[in-house]
């Protein structure tokens, strides 16, 4: 954790070093990309307030996707004691929790596994959240090599999930991607303490160690209400290194979409083939009434009620975009882990033409009707993951 007040990023003129650009600031450097050309500065409250740099709040600034209060505890109410896996069952399919099939049959999941043989074998998605239950006999077989995990709240390799309000969440949201991906490889990251918040400072810093370590996807199930520079620049270097982020559009059930969701399908947005932004629906293919939407919204995934596991050795029912966003972490890592196509398989396939990968009429029931509110702030609609896979796959 960092103890900066302010964050800032900056320029890199050719040839300043990392001493001198914190001398010029007056700052602390928290991450130096000269081949890039950017450093993220840490600043104190004093110099920050005079600097007349574009800065953001680092403290907090950051929380889980769960924005509204009564559905944020909605889903951790539902985290029972059914007692499960006693046996070590090391993968997770479609068919593990048959309270999910419902929403399984609505994006065709049977089908895609059937299509997609590797099943994530050899991706690695990055899940930046609350901590893991890393003993978890369905979840520590997927798990990257220890030396790779991280705990920015901490300040050590052990991302354990702590008490608090939103206890279990990074737990859950690794649940939901080994059911899409059985096969894919996890990359724990603590970055939000046990009540759901974090530090602008230590995302950043973990959306770096997560392309060093080799991810392909970062799964964002959080968010903030303002839109940090100095994250947009680390999203983008991401994405210059052939990493995809899934983001989160929060829970107010409003059109005011969280940052970085509301990057996902932004017109002139530097950030929108980056980013993909999830909202949620219901097992019917209904918009969630928590979850928000609006014209930047790029992809509908199942997000209430959802099985899938929890800490302890438990499982829990859960609701929330937080638990929608896995589905298309999981569901790119079912693609990219088959063998290379014409195609390119990136985010740009969940914002093309919605008969190639969405079908955002016949398939969900998302949008219901023709008028141009609902068609342009509800994306393409429900994914359908067997369509997706066809089109990655050039299987037609």
């Amino acid at each position: 954790m960092d103890d900066s007040y302010y964050i800032a990023q900056v320029a890199i003129g050719a040839g300043e070093s990392e001493a001198e650009i914190s001398a010029k600031y007056m700052a602390k450097v928290l991450l130096f990309k000269p081949e890039d050309g950017f450093a993220i500065l840490g600043m104190s409250k004093e110099v920050g307030e005079l600097s007349l740099l574009y800065s953001n709040r680092n403290q907090k600034s950051l929380m889980v996707a769960e924005a509204s209060a009564s559905y944020s505890a909605g889903w951790r109410t539902w985290a029972g004691g059914w007692r499960t896996w006693a046996g070590g069952e090391s993968s997770l399919s479609y068919s593990t929790f048959y309270e999910n099939q419902a929403n399984w049959n609505l994006i065709h999941l049977n089908e895609a596994q059937n299509r997609a043989k590797q099943l994530g074998k050899g991706i690695t998605v990055a899940i930046l959240d609350t901590g893991f239950d890393l003993e978890h006999p369905a979840l520590k077989n997927n798990l990257s090599p220890r030396a790779s995990w991280k705990d920015f709240v901490d300040g050590d390799q052990q991302p354990e999930e702590s008490f608090g309000y939103f206890y279990g969440h990074g737990t859950a949201v690794a649940g939901i991607v080994l059911q899409i991906a059985p096969q894919v490889t996890l990359l724990p990251i603590r970055v939000l303490n046990g009540n759901g918040e974090g530090d602008l400072s230590d995302v950043i810093l973990a959306i770096d160690w997560a392309v060093q370590q080799g991810a392909q996807i970062i799964n964002l199930s959080l968010g903030s209400k303002d839109s940090p520079q100095a994250m947009r620049a680390i999203i983008d270097y991401a994405f210059s290194k052939g990493v995809y982020i899934t983001a989160a559009t929060g829970n107010a059930g409003t059109l005011a979409i969280d940052f970085p969701a509301s990057e996902g399908n932004k017109l002139l947005s530097s950030l929108s083939d980056a980013v993909v932004s999830v909202g949620s629906t219901n097992s019917k293919g209904k918009r969630s009434s928590f979850s928000n939407y609006g014209s930047s919204l790029d992809i509908f995934a199942p997000g209430e009620a959802l099985r899938t596991l929890y800490p302890n050795n438990l499982q829990a029912r859960v609701s929330g975009t937080s638990f929608a966003t896995p589905i298309a972490s999981a569901a790119l890592a079912l693609a990219l882990a088959e063998p290379a196509s014409k195609y390119q398989r990136r985010t740009g396939l969940f914002k093309a033409n919605p008969a190639n990968d969405l079908d955002s009429t016949a398939n969900t029931g998302i949008i219901t009707s023709q008028n141009l509110f609902d068609l342009f702030t509800l994306g393409k609609g429900m994914i359908d993951l067997d369509s997706y896979l066809r089109a990655a796959l050039s299987v037609w």
